[in-house]
């Protein structure tokens, strides 16, 4: 005859088992080790993002069921440049295999207030003040402070205003809404320029340039050198009577894969062309476009395609030879409403030596950037480029081999982020083009190229019909209210 278990052990197995349930639920992990690696991800990301000082575990929590992940509590140290000590309390989710979502957003907490309240910051806020006072800018400064651009509080953002459109008045533009000493100053009261590069939001790119140019200074122009092609062939045109440089920042033409590409073209290791392809696969998300308030405007930066997209293009129509027919274009905001431009388009170039080329770009793709390849496919030759930038060689077959081909498949070269490491051999070109009265490189009819096929797409977009090339005059501002939306 069988005996009954105990009423004591029956209620241990039901107390061992809503134990183990609990802590499949929400299971705090405090091994040394776990803590040890939550210090080493944590640091790798902050440093990823320019934050380089010290990071201490306080606590971590590992959740297997209920909202999975790891949550690490950190506190954050630097020391400034007067020795002072800057501490600050952060927090960062990890998925369950240790990675992030949007890790290129992660900063510590209240990091920049903390700084701004650092005695040396406002001594120099002090300093700049004076400085300030003595400019000649036909305004009354009665206030001057460094500031967060996103934690400011309203009497600031009210004085700031005015302040702004004070400026405005006076032909200054002040885009974001805060005091800035004038480019005009800048370059009027320094006469000894002779190289500027501009890098502000995309609308006055145009505006800045010609400012230098008309001054005879050299100027290297971020991407988009303009909003529309009037102004990028003034920008050359000027520049020419002038007699001075003017190069664009498609930084990637100086990739070590897109250089290999660019030479076996010349080569002509790939024979006739048959079709060539760019696909920007990225992802922007919202916290990035409230980073800068101009960001995807009509205006004053366009959408993906004239953003985030125009290296890849560049990076087609240079391989393909340049010269394009026509261009049919399709775009669409699926998931951005919150902007006034695209963020995804797609389009088909004519070339005029046959080729077919195809755009794809993006930033709606989950969770974070996945790639941006360029196919070139050639009678005799097949190469693929990958990577986030275009800096890796994923496929490298030729007709005509040689004992070099295989060292190229599958190169890679390491980059810290998705803009590559060729800004510094743009700028060194720049400087030798200046030196030794040669073009850049990267010349202004570069960057018109590029502008010249998106603004192209976002003509056909808004025609619904095929563009022809050249296009003699175009803006973006044409697409205002194109989704919906017009915030000029």
């Amino acid at each position: 005859m069988k005996k009954n278990t105990p009423n004591i052990l029956k209620f241990s197995y039901l107390a061992i088992l809503l134990l183990c349930s609990i802590l499949l639920v929400r299971c705090t992990v405090l091994l040394p080790i776990t803590y040890s690696k939550a210090r080493e991800k944590t640091q790798r990301i902050l440093a990823h993002n320019g934050f380089k000082g010290k990071v201490q575990v306080k606590r971590i929590e590992k959740v297997i069921l209920d909202s999975a992940g790891i949550y690490v509590d950190y506190t954050y140290s630097e020391e400034t440049y007067d020795n002072q000590i800057i501490s600050v309390d952060g927090s960062i989710t990890f998925k369950l295999d240790w990675t992030v979502n949007g890790e290129e957003y992660v900063t510590p907490g209240h990091y920049s207030e903390t700084y701004l309240q650092q005695k040396s910051v406002k001594k120099e806020e002090q300093k700049l003040f004076k400085e300030l006072k003595k400019q000649s800018l036909d305004l009354d400064i009665e206030e001057f402070s460094f500031s967060d651009n996103t934690l400011i509080d309203q009497e600031a953002n009210n004085r700031k205003a005015h302040l702004a459109e004070e400026n405005r008045k006076n032909g200054k533009n002040d885009f974001y809404g805060y005091y800035q000493i004038p480019y005009q100053t800048m370059i009027d009261e320094h006469p000894e320029i002779e190289l500027v590069a501009i890098a502000t939001d995309s609308g006055m790119h145009a505006e800045i340039a010609l400012y230098c140019i008309d001054n005879e200074i050299n100027v290297i122009v971020e991407k988009p050198m303009a909003m529309s092609m009037k102004d990028a062939t003034e920008m050359i045109k000027r520049s020419e009577e002038k007699g001075v440089k003017i190069s664009v920042c498609h930084q990637n033409r100086f990739n070590m894969a897109v250089q290999e590409m660019r030479n076996a073209i010349d080569n002509g290791r790939f024979g006739k062309f048959s079709h060539g392809s760019i696909n920007v696969r990225w992802n922007r998300n919202k916290a990035y476009y409230e980073q800068a308030p101009w960001r995807g405007k009509w205006k004053s930066d366009g959408g993906a395609l004239m953003n985030q997209c125009i290296h890849g293009i560049d990076l087609l129509r240079w391989m393909m030879g340049n010269e394009v027919e026509e261009v049919y274009g399709v775009t669409r905001q699926q998931f951005h409403d919150y902007l006034e431009c695209e963020d995804i388009g797609m389009a088909v170039l004519k070339f005029k030596n046959g080729a077919i080329g195809t755009i794809e770009g993006t930033v709606n793709v989950f969770p974070k950037n996945l790639e941006e390849t360029l196919y070139i496919f050639g009678e005799t030759g097949t190469a693929k480029l990958g990577g986030t930038s275009c800096n890796n060689i994923d496929v490298w077959d030729f007709a005509d081999k040689t004992s070099d081909d295989k060292n190229k498949e599958g190169f890679h070269e390491a980059t810290s982020n998705v803009y590559g490491n060729g800004h510094t051999s743009l700028y060194a070109d720049v400087i030798s083009a200046i030196k030794n009265n040669r073009s850049p490189y990267v010349d202004g009819y570069a960057g018109r190229n590029a502008l010249e096929i998106i603004l192209a797409i976002y003509k056909s977009q808004l025609t619904g019909m095929p563009v022809k090339l050249p296009l003699t005059d175009f803006s973006s501002i044409e697409l205002t209210g194109m989704f919906g939306k017009s915030n000029l």
